[in-house]
């Protein structure tokens, strides 16, 4: 006798998010997959669970119950979501996520101890789990953004910095590692509001040098709109 009763032979269906294995041979898992169970989990980070192996996968899997029922799944998942559905970040840009950008359902976000606490992404190739608070269905349409402070060579008080606003750093130049890898933003450098940190005092900018679904944080003070020059 297995975790909860079950037994070797069980049909079972996976009830989390959708993943590929990444080894290579294919095997991958999507929301609402039956599977039959195999034995106990044979993986360390499953101390307790069942092995399963589902069709079209070369090797088997282990889980922990709560990413298996006996019960196909309901195909909307809470709040009314669905598999596939592509939703948007409404929350503050950080250096992995930035405000108003796209993201695919994968399924519900499961803790280990059975809650579902939102929902499982992926954006960019990258999974994440995300609250359903700081999701939507539509782009994001704020524009209320921090502005100008500064006196300076910046934007100055009272500039107003919609979503998508193209500025240009007027700093020292720095460099900025990203997943080991050396990114380098100079002076002149143009690039576009994507969101704003908590602490009102800076902008979360995307600059061609660094990563499609990265951003940094740039004081207000050291940006500026671009000069537009037009020949005769």
């Amino acid at each position: 006798m297995l975790a909860d009763g079950f037994r070797v032979g069980d049909q079972l269906y996976y009830i989390g998010a959708g993943l590929d294995f990444g080894e290579g041979n294919g095997d991958r898992l999507e929301y609402g997959m039956r599977g039959k169970v195999c034995g106990p989990p044979q993986h360390p980070s499953v101390p307790c669970g069942v092995s399963m192996r589902f069709p079209g996968n070369e090797g088997t899997s282990s889980h922990f119950m709560c990413f298996l029922s006996r019960s196909p799944p309901c195909p909307s998942l809470m709040k009314g979501f669905t598999i596939g559905e592509q939703i948007y970040w409404t929350g503050d840009s950080a250096e992995d996520i930035v405000h108003g950008q796209a993201m695919t359902v994968l399924g519900p976000g499961i803790s280990h101890d059975d809650n579902i606490v939102g929902l499982s992404v992926d954006i960019g190739s990258k999974r994440k789990r995300v609250g359903f608070d700081l999701v939507r269905r539509t782009v994001p349409t704020s524009t209320s953004l921090p502005t100008g402070t500064g006196t300076g060579t910046g934007t100055g008080a009272g500039t107003a910095h919609a979503l998508g606003k193209q500025l240009v750093y007027t700093g020292k130049g720095f460099e900025y590692i990203i997943k080991d890898k050396t990114c380098e933003v100079l002076p002149g450098e143009l690039g576009r509001v994507v969101g704003h940190p908590r602490d009102g005092h800076a902008l979360a900018i995307h600059f061609p040098s660094i990563p499609t679904a990265y951003c940094v944080h740039v004081n207000i003070e050291d940006l500026a709109a671009p000069s537009h020059q037009t020949c005769n």
